[in-house]
């Protein structure tokens, strides 16, 4: 006798309890399976989200260690530009601007005033340089020639008596 006759089980039933066991079995089997495989699924999961943690701490660190000089760098330059800045307010702060306005305005006067003294010196002058020219052109040039010429002819022996050629 097998094993469910000596039970007391009807063999029809002990069959179809045991198939139904075998394809519980297999079901659990099965998702057992699948279950290693999610589970397998969730480390390597686990692993990839680990890893772009730690690359984006990495990153973090990194853009720490060259960032934060260069943003103290530049603050140390913006205070700089700061500290000059409120001297150049301070400064133009003390300007008297009426008075230089003013100043500037006696400038362009006396400047305008000196400009038209030059002009009228400037005229005289070019009276005097039309009158050089005049005479200049008044003057007879073959004359003045024949002149040096008989002024040379006298100078040639003299220079010849003296040594000089």
């Amino acid at each position: 006798m097998d094993n469910n006759t000596e039970k007391g089980i009807a063999p029809e039933i002990a069959n179809s309890h045991s198939e139904e066991t075998i394809e519980l079995l297999r079901r659990l089997s099965e998702d057992s399976a699948a279950r290693t495989k999610y589970e397998k699924a969730q480390t390597l999961s686990a692993r990839i989200r680990t890893a772009g943690v730690v690359v984006l701490a990495l990153a973090v660190a990194v853009m720490t260690l060259i960032i934060v000089p260069r943003v103290n760098s530049a603050m140390d330059e913006v205070d700089t530009c700061l500290v000059q800045l409120n001297s150049i307010t301070s400064t133009l702060d003390e300007i008297d601007f009426v008075g230089l306005a003013q100043s500037v305005e006696t400038l362009a006067v006396n400047g305008n005033e000196s400009l038209a003294t030059a002009m009228d010196d400037l005229e005289g002058a070019l009276q005097g340089v039309d009158a050089a020219i005049s005479t200049i052109s008044a003057l007879d040039i073959e004359s003045l020639n024949k002149s040096i010429d008989d002024f040379s002819a006298v100078v040639e022996p003299l220079a010849k008596f003296f040594g000089k050629k």
